[in-house]
């Protein structure tokens, strides 16, 4: 489960910044957000002057998803036929 893996992770000393990948599309989207204490899927931080960094969600658009919805599978369909791409395979 998320908790159980965050668990392995609580510690003082280091400061977490997650991001979400396919591998995380198996747990619904409100429930993985609340656990990694996110309020999106993407951001930017800037850890020290001179440096940001731009989070990505990676599995934006995952039709492997346990909470995929009709709008996901229009806008899958219609990135893909834009690229030249069969979504069905």
């Amino acid at each position: 489960t998320v908790t159980a893996a965050m668990d392995q992770h609580d510690s003082p000393q280091f400061t977490w910044f997650h991001t979400v990948g396919n591998h995380c599309r198996y747990v619904p989207r409100p429930q993985l957000l609340a656990a990694l204490s996110l309020e999106t899927s993407y951001y930017s931080f800037c850890p020290s002057s001179g440096w940001r960094f731009i989070v990505l969600d990676g599995a934006e658009l995952c039709m492997a998803a346990v909470d995929v919805d009709v709008a996901e599978k229009e806008e899958f369909a219609t990135v893909c036929s834009g690229l030249g791409l069969d979504p069905a395979s």
